[in-house]
């Protein structure tokens, strides 16, 4: 689906549930883990969809973690798959959805994890597991690093944790 003025709402909704999906992994797992939270947006929707509109700036959405966040919500259903049907069970409709749209190409633009779906719809479990690492970093820890290191965000974020830590305070 192409994020146009008719859409735009669903893709927030979207990259809302991909955001606390990225929380809920650093959170539950530091990675990915069983039973994450994808929240209820379909993640086919939004894997590989384009901005349609005239001027592009009046339509604010990041395609990047969209993107890259539907490919994680996929990844979370093919582990859930391997963790409860030692397998991946292809009759599930996301895994069927999956294995589809890596036929057609759809995760072509987000190589680390194509490659992870690819190993997740296969045979071997542990290359799949392998390669969900590699994934979690390049996708949900750099998208955080890369907030914290905007501008001046980035350094009152520093300044506080500096902070944090000489005073002995934590606040969990």
């Amino acid at each position: 689906m192409d994020v146009s003025i008719d859409t735009i709402a669903k893709a927030n909704a979207a990259v809302r549930d991909i955001l606390f999906l990225f929380v809920d992994m650093l959170e539950s797992y530091a990675g990915f883990g069983h039973g994450l939270d994808t929240g209820s947006f379909w993640p086919f929707d939004f894997l590989d969809s384009r901005r349609v509109l005239a001027d592009e700036d009046s339509l604010e959405i990041n395609l990047d973690l969209l993107h890259s966040g539907s490919g994680v919500a996929v990844l979370c259903a093919i582990s859930d798959s391997w963790d409860e049907c030692q397998s991946a069970n292809l009759q599930l409709p996301v895994l069927k959805a999956a294995d589809q749209a890596l036929a057609s190409g759809r995760f072509h633009h987000i190589h680390e994890i194509e490659l992870a779906v690819r190993l997740g719809l296969g045979s071997d479990e542990l290359a799949f597991r392998r390669q969900l690492p590699i994934v979690h970093e390049r996708y949900v820890v750099s998208y955080f690093l890369k907030l914290l290191k905007l501008g001046d965000v980035g350094q009152q974020v520093k300044q506080f944790a500096g902070a944090q830590s000489k005073s002995g305070t934590d606040n969990d």
